[in-house]
């Protein structure tokens, strides 16, 4: 009996052994942050003094900036990261307004947030809406940070782009938007068939309606109709194509196939192609 009990005694000292063993093990692997880089505050005050240059003649300086402070974000100290996302959100607010043509600092700011991860759209969803880059000669970069926005892959944003990709009366944004939604293929299986539900039916409806005849009575009012969709199917065609086949597994490339493919397919499951 002392021996069995002196036994089982010894079996729980080694299995105790072994959990604190392990337990070192798992804090070991846990990835400690890097040390705040002092270069990361230096180099964000620098770029807010850039952008707020009213002769804007610091740009192309600010540029590596940008680039110094987005590279490697991921590895970044999470209090750096902050510094660094405060420092690239200010470029958009800051200073005087860049002429739409000559506005590369915002381009490649928005590039730049898009490889900065999840917490960055929150930033470029700000940079969006601001009125001061409101205006229709500002569609291209909007188009630019709507696509941006996708590649963040932030998890709350597909609605917010799938919206902007059936509602927006810009045709570039709502092409950017489309293609933005090709980064989201990892959506939960209901959420993916909503997301292509809707784009399939916006696809076919504006197909559609480029189809209607034109009246030729030169009384009866003039329909632009069908030429504004025929114009918003130049955009979105090869990118929302693109998106849809990388989300479904399809192949198709225009709206009637889709929606043929969509009507047969109720239950689609791209992971049992």
């Amino acid at each position: 009996m002392e021996r069995t009990r002196s036994a089982i005694v010894f079996c729980l000292a080694l299995t105790s052994l072994a959990l604190a063993q392990d337990k070192g093990a798992a804090k070991k692997d846990e990835k400690a942050p890097p040390p705040v880089d002092p270069m990361v505050a230096a180099n964000a005050a620098q770029l807010k003094s850039m952008v707020k240059a009213r002769a804007m003649d610091q740009d192309f300086l600010a540029l590596n900036l940008v680039t110094a402070l987005s590279t490697g974000f991921a590895d970044k100290n999470p209090k750096d990261q902050k510094t660094a996302l405060s420092a690239l959100s200010d470029v958009f607010k800051l200073g005087p307004v860049r002429p739409a043509d000559k506005c590369e600092l915002y381009r490649v700011t928005a590039d730049a947030l898009g490889n900065c991860g999840k917490d960055a759209a929150a930033v470029l969803r700000k940079a969006f809406d601001l009125e001061r880059i409101n205006g229709r000669d500002y569609t291209s970069l909007r188009a630019q940070i709507v696509v941006a926005i996708g590649k963040t892959k932030d998890d709350e944003q597909p609605d917010w782009l799938l919206e902007q990709a059936t509602r927006s009366p810009d045709d570039e944004v709502a092409a950017a938007a489309g293609e933005a939604l090709g980064n989201y293929d990892q959506m939960p299986l209901p959420k993916l068939r909503e997301v292509c539900k809707r784009m399939i039916g916006r696809y076919g409806e504006l197909d559609m309606k480029s189809k209607q005849p034109v009246s030729t009575d030169p009384q009866a009012p003039i329909d632009f109709g069908p030429q504004n969709a025929a114009k918003t199917l130049q955009w979105i065609a090869g990118k929302w194509n693109a998106t849809l086949q990388k989300l479904t597994g399809e192949k198709h490339e225009s709206a009637p196939d889709w929606q043929r493919w969509l009507n047969k397919n109720k239950d689609w499951d791209p992971k049992k192609r």
